[in-house]
């Protein structure tokens, strides 16, 4: 094949799967259990506002944000994450998807109906 051609293969190839750019898969309740419970999740939110969030082996969840911060408690309900801080405007927890990027480090946080909620990272036990 001309090196023109495969060139051109090589970048409609590249263009099909996002070449360079990670795939992001949804974990299952027991994968965001393990990679979430007793560590500490780092990141932004969609908006690029800086938080901190520790949750416990047992659950108990403390939320550092310059937008809302609080204590409260985390759970998995399915495959979902599911926090409720004291003081939640509607008092019902916040259930969302985790998802993993295909390298295994980075995440994202989606809510039920795909919007994106924050992307982080994590950090072994809580700070």
């Amino acid at each position: 094949m001309p090196p023109i051609r495969s060139a051109l293969l090589l970048i409609a190839l590249c263009a099909l799967a996002a070449c360079g750019e990670p795939r992001w898969l949804p974990l299952a309740g027991d994968d965001i259990h393990s990679l979430m419970f007793g560590n500490t999740a780092e990141g932004t939110d969609a908006g690029g506002a800086k938080w901190t969030l520790s949750i416990a082996s047992d659950g108990k969840a403390v939320l550092e944000s310059a937008k809302r911060g609080g204590t409260g408690t985390a759970a998995i309900d399915g495959d979902t994450i599911c926090l409720q801080l004291k003081g939640m405007p509607d008092g019902q927890p916040d259930c969302d998807t985790v998802y993993a990027s295909d390298d295994g480090h980075d995440y994202r946080v989606y809510t039920p109906d795909q919007k994106l909620v924050a992307r982080f990272s994590i950090h072994p036990g809580n700070l």
